[in-house]
């Protein structure tokens, strides 16, 4: 857990936040135990579609125990019959229902009341993300030009590359000491706090027995981390 010295010093940099990097999936939404599967039958009807020469099944029994053991759903396919990785990812995200999100309107709420600029950095493709972003009504909140999908980054991912941060203040115009990059996976949070940002990890419950030193904030949830930043400047 955070000591309170840790905590003093993230409200101190709250006060001169001014601009948040988000990640999608499981950050800005939750991603629960069906809809994770439904991420899994999806790739799997997109590895078929690519011969993967399997039963329906046994794909999706496939891409489940990949995303266990890997933390993506696609990477036996890639890895074990050659599927190529990239077109597996547009293939995937087309086969995903974004209606079977559940949207937070307190959520809606809050970024329209914060004194925030917001953009978006994501392992998904760019049409996924826009068609979520309008379901769960927080588009307003991302222009085109402050959305940065997998495929806009060169493949290049958070945990692997500064380049999705780099464009991400580059779209914010501001400087890392002002900036929020908010996570669901501790991992991703390695490069933005070597650059400077403060770093928040969404557990959505499941608090970690140990908290690494590149993350300066944990909470459930996106909804309880703005609840905290409210607070924060209200004491300002």
């Amino acid at each position: 857990m955070q000591s309170v010295e840790k905590r003093l010093v993230f409200d101190d940099r709250l006060r001169g936040v001014t601009g948040m990097l988000w990640d999608l999936d499981n950050t800005l939404y939750r991603l629960d135990e069906i809809l994770s599967d439904t991420f899994n039958v999806a790739i799997a009807k997109a590895a078929i579609d690519a011969g993967l020469p399997l039963s329906f099944e046994a794909a999706v029994a496939m891409a489940r125990t990949s995303y266990e053991k890997t933390g993506y759903s696609g990477r036996y396919f890639v890895e074990q019959y050659g599927l190529e990785r990239n077109a597996l990812h547009f293939a995937f995200h087309r086969n995903l229902d974004e209606k079977v999100i559940n949207a937070s309107l307190e959520l809606q709420a809050q970024l329209d009341r914060a004194p925030l600029c917001h953009a978006l950095i994501t392992h998904g493709a760019r049409d996924w993300a826009m068609r979520v972003l309008a379901h769960i009504g927080l588009r307003k909140h991302f222009p085109d030009e402050r959305i940065f999908a997998l495929e806009d980054m060169g493949f290049e991912k958070k945990h692997e590359s500064p380049r999705p941060f780099i464009a991400g203040m580059r779209a914010l115009n501001m400087g890392a000491e002002n900036i929020v990059m908010m996570e669901d996976l501790a991992e991703n949070l390695v490069i933005p706090h070597r650059m400077g940002m403060a770093t928040v990890w969404l557990h959505h419950g499941r608090v970690p027995e140990y908290v690494p030193s590149h993350v300066d904030f944990t909470c459930a949830n996106a909804v309880e981390f703005m609840d905290y930043f409210e607070s924060v400047r209200a004491d300002a």
